[in-house]
């Protein structure tokens, strides 16, 4: 059975590649990968932080701080929203440590 907490497909619209996820989520990028393409799940350690980052993705995007899309932004203004999110991602990640 799918967990709708897993919707991977956050990262792409939160402007994030598969490898600054997997860089916040403390995995390789090939097994964010496999996640995205259904070949595999996270590990239950892992879980709990995966599905707290893309919750905050969602969240955030659902009030409208990230777009749906951004083919249409020039790509130094891209990375500087992906900077953003980085640091918006880090913080509440290190505030639930806390």
């Amino acid at each position: 059975m799918d967990d709708p907490a897993l919707d991977f497909s956050i990262i792409e619209r939160a402007g994030l590649t598969q490898s600054e996820f997997a860089g916040l989520a403390d995995v390789t990028r090939v097994t964010i990968n496999h996640w995205v393409s259904g070949k595999g799940r996270p590990a239950r350690k892992k879980e709990p932080k995966i599905k707290s980052l893309l919750k905050v993705l969602s969240v955030a995007n659902k009030r409208g701080i990230l777009p749906d899309t951004l083919p249409s932004i020039h790509k130094d203004h891209m990375d500087d929203r992906r900077a953003q999110i980085r640091k918006a991602i880090r913080a509440i990640v290190k505030s639930r440590k806390s």
